[in-house]
C-alpha cells in the first residue's frame, strides 16, 4: 500500500490521514457490508478501509489487533472504529470532517463516538461534540497520539462491556477526555454486549472484580475527581459501576463496595456538583503544583502558578491563541490604566465573576489589603485557591474565593454580608445574566467608592439563552441572559451618585480577538465608576 495522502476538507484545512476498521462478526458478509457502507461516506483523501473479523461481543479485541496493523503503516492519524453502518445522509461527510479538525484541534480529546444524537437543545449547532465520562466503542474515531500516550483497549475483557471504561480512566489520568458528536452518523443498531444472561453475569462479575483489583474500592470517584468539573454530575463510572454490582455475591459486595460515602445527589444536582468538586480539591492538594494545574483544565487565565505557567484553553473550545489576544488588549487597560486612576493601597476589593482571581491579583499586588472573590463555578474556586495559595499573592486570612450566584438574592446576602467593600471589580460577567441591570444595583449599593464594569455591550434588548455546558459559559442557573445596554448602565450608576467615565485604549486590537469583544466598534466596554466626593 503506497503513502496515504492527507486529507483536506472544502476550505482548505488539513484533516490528517483516517483509517477505518470495520469489524463484524463473523457471520455472512458483515465485514464487507460495513466496510462498502463506511467507504461511500468517508471518501476523504487519505482514508483506507481495514476489514476485521470478530466473535460475537468481542469487537473490542478484534480493533484492538486491527490497530496494530494501522500503527505499523506509520501513515495515519486518526482510526475510525466500527461495527456500525453509517447514515446515509449528505451532511454526514461534512460532519466527519468537522470531527477530524476538532480532534486535531483539540490536543485533550483523544476519541469522539458517532452513535447517539441525544446533544442537549441549542448545542448541536454550536460545537462539533460534548465531553463524556465515557465513549462508545461502537463506532468512535480515536487519534493514534492518544493511544501512543494512554494505550487502547484492553484484549482481556471477554466482552466489550467494562472496555469503553477501562479505557476512558486510563485516557481521563493521562489528561485526555472522550466526547460524544454532537450530531449521529452511525445508526446505534442492535446492542452488542453478551448475548445470554449468563453471559452478562459472567461478564459484570468480571468487570466488578477488575476494576477494584486494578484500580481501589473507590475507582469510581477516582475516575471522576479527573473528569471536567461540567461532566462531574453525569459520571457514567458511578452508573456503570452499580450496574455490574447487581450480579456480584453478597459477600463480594462487601469485598468490592467503595469505602467512600457518595451522597444520594453525587449524580445530579448542587449538591452532587460540590462533593465531586470538592473531591478534586481534595487531590489537588496532594499532587505537584504542575499535576494540580493539570487536574483543573481548561484554565481562562495565562497564569503562573509557582513556577508553572498554565496555558489557558487547553480542553475547552477556546484557542490558547483567542484567550491571550483578549487578555492582551483587557490587560492594557485593567492591568495598565485603572491602577494609575484609583490607588488600591488598604483597599477590600470584590471582585464579581472573579474566575481564578486574574485582575484582582494584580490590584492585590498594588497594595489591596483585602480581596473578596466570587465566583459561579467551583472549578473556577480551586484554580484560585491555588494560583493564589502558590503565588502568596495576599495572607491567607486577607483573600477569599466564595462559591455563589450572585443573580441569587440568598448567595447575595452572604456576599453583601462580608463588606463593606471600597471597590468593586466585575469583568466579563454582566453580559452572563438574565437581570445584569438588577446585579449592577447591588454592586452600586455595596462600592463606597468606585465599581470597574468591563462587559460586552449591546445597541438594543439583546436576550437569548446561553448553553451552560462550557467551561467559559454562564453557570447553569443563569443561561437565560441578556446583553446590556451601555445607556442603561450609566444611568443606574449615576443615579446612585456615581460619575461614569469610559476607560479607552490607543493600542490597535490584537488578531483573534471575536468581534462581540471588539472594543473598538464599542462592542465592549470599560467603565470606571467613582462616587461624587472621591476616594476616603
Amino acid at each position: 500500500m503506497g503513502k496515504a495522502d492527507t486529507g483536506v476538507n472544502q476550505t482548505g484545512t488539513a484533516l490528517g490521514r483516517l483509517a477505518v476498521i470495520a469489524a463484524g462478526n463473523t457471520a455472512g458478509n458483515r465485514p464487507r457490508v460495513l466496510a462498502d457502507s463506511w467507504a461511500a461516506l468517508t471518501g476523504l483523501p487519505g482514508h483506507h478501509i481495514f476489514e476485521v473479523e470478530c466473535e460475537t461481543g468481542g469487537h473490542a479485541s478484534a480493533y484492538a489487533q486491527a490497530l496494530e496493523t494501522v500503527t505499523a503503516t506509520g501513515e495515519f492519524d486518526f482510526i475510525l472504529c466500527t461495527t456500525l453502518p453509517a447514515i446515509p445522509e449528505q451532511a454526514s461527510r461534512a460532519h466527519l470532517e468537522i470531527l477530524l479538525q476538532a480532534l486535531a484541534l483539540h490536543p485533550r480529546t483523544a476519541a469522539i463516538e458517532l452513535v447517539r444524537e441525544n446533544a442537549p437543545e441549542g448545542e448541536r449547532d454550536q460545537t462539533a461534540f460534548h465531553h463524556r465520562s465515557a465513549v462508545d466503542i461502537r463506532c468512535f474515531i480515536v487519534s493514534l497520539a492518544a493511544t501512543k500516550k494512554a494505550g487502547f483497549l484492553s484484549h482481556i475483557f471477554p466482552f466489550s462491556v467494562g472496555a469503553a471504561e477501562e479505557w476512558s480512566f486510563r485516557l481521563l489520568k493521562k489528561g485526555l477526555l472522550t466526547g460524544m458528536s454532537s450530531r449521529a452518523i452511525a445508526d446505534a443498531g442492535a446492542n452488542c454486549g453478551p448475548a445470554t444472561q449468563t453471559d452478562q453475569k459472567l461478564c459484570h462479575e468480571f468487570c466488578a472484580r477488575y476494576f477494584v483489583e486494578h484500580h481501589g474500592r473507590d475507582w469510581d470517584t477516582v475516575a471522576a475527581s479527573y473528569l471536567p468539573y461540567d461532566l462531574q454530575k453525569e459520571n457514567g463510572f458511578v452508573q456503570a459501576r452499580n450496574r455490574w454490582q447487581t450480579d456480584i455475591s453478597d459477600h463480594e459486595q462487601a469485598l468490592y463496595s467503595p469505602t467512600l460515602a457518595v451522597p444520594e445527589a453525587a449524580t445530579g444536582g448542587t449538591l452532587g456538583q460540590d462533593y465531586f468538586a470538592s473531591r478534586i480539591f481534595d487531590i489537588v492538594r496532594l499532587v505537584t503544583a504542575e499535576q494540580a494545574c493539570e487536574l483543573l483544565h481548561p484554565w481562562y487565565y495565562p497564569v503562573t502558578v509557582g513556577s508553572i505557567e498554565v496555558d489557558p484553553g487547553v480542553g475547552s473550545r477556546e484557542s490558547s491563541q483567542t484567550l491571550i489576544a483578549r487578555r492582551s488588549f483587557m490587560d492594557h487597560i485593567l492591568i495598565d490604566t485603572v491602577p494609575a486612576l484609583y490607588d488600591f493601597k488598604g483597599k477590600h476589593v470584590l471582585d464579581l465573576g472573579s474566575n481564578c482571581g486574574y485582575f484582582s491579583a494584580v490590584y492585590a499586588k498594588e497594595g489591596a489589603a483585602r480581596v473578596t472573590a466570587v465566583e459561579g463555578r467551583l472549578q473556577h474556586i480551586h484554580q484560585g485557591q491555588l494560583y493564589w495559595g502558590a503565588n502568596k499573592l495576599l495572607a491567607g486570612s486577607h483573600y477569599e474565593f466564595l462559591h455563589a450566584n450572585v443573580d441569587s438574592d440568598r448567595d447575595w446576602q452572604a456576599v453583601s454580608v462580608r463588606g463593606p467593600y471600597d471597590i468593586v471589580l466585575c469583568a466579563g460577567l454582566l453580559y452572563h445574566l438574565p437581570d445584569p441591570y438588577t446585579v449592577l444595583e447591588r454592586m452600586a449599593a455595596c462600592a463606597k467608592e468606585a465599581i470597574i464594569l468591563d462587559t460586552r455591550i449591546s445597541q438594543t434588548p439583546h436576550g437569548f439563552k446561553e448553553p451552560g455546558g462550557f467551561s467559559f459559559d454562564a453557570i447553569v442557573e443563569t443561561r437565560d441572559k441578556i446583553v446590556p445596554q451601555r445607556e442603561e448602565l450609566e444611568k443606574i450608576l449615576t443615579s446612585a451618585g456615581f460619575l461614569v467615565a469610559e476607560i479607552t485604549s490607543d493600542n490597535p486590537m490584537p488578531p483573534g480577538v471575536p468581534d462581540v469583544d471588539d472594543y473598538s466598534k464599542g462592542n465592549r466596554i470599560t467603565l470606571l465608576a467613582q462616587r461624587k466626593g472621591g476616594q476616603s
